[in-house]
């Protein structure tokens, strides 16, 4: 053998036995598309699950803020007091009020606006939301009661109506995009 042919020989081993920069680099690509795809899928998974469970808690809450007004309602019929006595102050025309239905259940207190009622606080301890113990929620809770049917004689048509829609609003924001869910109810006065 000669030299030259010695040389070739070795070139033709030493290309057999690695890689080319361009094939590593088809390899790599390859292998990011195969690991990048899924945990892309994944994460936008994981941030709707997210989502959802944040819209659960906004029906939650709601539902218990109108469960709760529907509460005061109910008790008030055993009493000679008008139906409406415990929460006068969210029965107004474009009254607002925050309902705490488990640390001050006696009280429901007013706020300007939606939106402008004070955060919800959440409890981590006992895993409840209210208005006197934990840190700020981004849940913010909002309560109406809007009288629809009047009796006919009635003396104080708009101070007591036969029939109110009880409307719970939650709002709160994902990602810096504002979330709003609103559950509507209504009660009548059947007692009186």
């Amino acid at each position: 053998m000669n030299f030259l042919q010695l040389k070739i020989n070795n070139k033709i081993k030493n290309k057999l036995n690695g890689f080319t920069l361009v094939e590593t680099l088809v390899a790599i690509s390859i292998l990011l598309v195969a690991v990048v795809a899924p945990l892309t899928l994944i994460t936008s998974n994981i941030s709707s699950a997210f989502g959802v469970k944040d819209k659960i808690i906004a029906l939650y809450l709601a539902e218990d803020a109108i469960d709760f007004v529907k509460y005061k309602i109910a008790t008030n019929f055993n009493t000679p007091q008008y139906w409406l006595t415990d929460i006068p102050s969210c029965t107004g025309g474009g009254s607002y009020c925050e309902v705490d239905s488990f640390n001050n259940p006696l009280v429901i207190s007013t706020c300007s606006g939606i939106g402008d009622c004070l955060p919800l606080k959440f409890d981590s301890a006992t895993g409840i939301y209210g208005y006197v113990s934990g840190q700020d929620s981004k849940f913010t809770r909002t309560v109406t009661i809007a009288g629809l049917t009047l009796l006919a004689n009635d003396p104080y048509p708009t101070q007591y109506p036969q029939e109110v829609i009880i409307t719970a609003t939650v709002e709160w924001q994902d990602h810096g995009v504002p979330k709003q869910t609103t559950i509507s109810e209504h009660a009548f006065a059947w007692g009186t």
